[in-house]
């Protein structure tokens, strides 16, 4: 690499290229030193792929996009959830109220209209029976979702310690091989 081109800064992705290593360029005859010419030796820096430990950013970033989706949907469904749950609870306590009101009123011959009417409380008040089931499975699944969703942000707060993790070592070892470089630099 010349001395007057800048080095990257720490932390900089490098992208691996086919293109041969560089190497240092004659100076002109008016320069007091005398031309460097590009010889392979020790003194070249060796080309390696830049590699880290740890885990592909690239599938973190992926996993981190899926969880975040699975956790919009879950949201979406623990809302879905809690509003049939408030409509079903509606319905028990008018139930309840209907069955509380049958109860209080003295048993009298029905009329043609009472027994229709009374049939159709019956109904609503079977419906409002399965309503209140349906609610008690919402809620078990409001649970699950809610569990899972806890879950899936656990995993993606792992998933960016790991990467942050990562990258960290990158840029520390990245640090050592520029320290390296200057040094092996001020050797010749």
């Amino acid at each position: 690499m010349p001395d007057d081109e800048p080095l990257p800064p720490v932390g900089a992705r490098f992208r691996r290229s086919a293109a041969r290593p560089r190497v240092p360029e004659a100076r002109a005859p008016d320069d007091a030193r005398p031309p460097v010419v590009p010889t392979p030796g020790p003194a070249d820096p060796p080309t390696f792929a830049l590699v880290r430990q740890g885990y592909d950013p690239v599938q973190v970033d992926e996993r981190i996009r899926v969880l975040d989706e699975r956790i919009r949907t879950l949201d979406e469904q623990v809302r879905a959830l809690r509003e049939e749950v408030r409509k079903a609870q509606a319905e028990r306590a008018e139930a309840e109220r209907t069955v509380r009101s049958l109860r209080a009123t003295p048993p009298v011959a029905p009329s043609g209209h009472e027994v229709e009417d009374k049939i159709a409380r019956v109904e609503r008040h079977e419906a409002a029976r399965l309503r209140v089931t349906a609610l008690a499975d919402a809620a078990r699944l409001l649970e699950d979702a809610s569990a899972e969703a806890a879950r899936a942000r656990e995993d993606a707060r792992r998933a960016a310690a790991e990467r942050a993790a990562a990258d960290q070592d990158l840029t520390q070892r990245l640090a050592r091989v520029e320290e390296r470089e200057r040094r092996l630099r001020g050797q010749d």
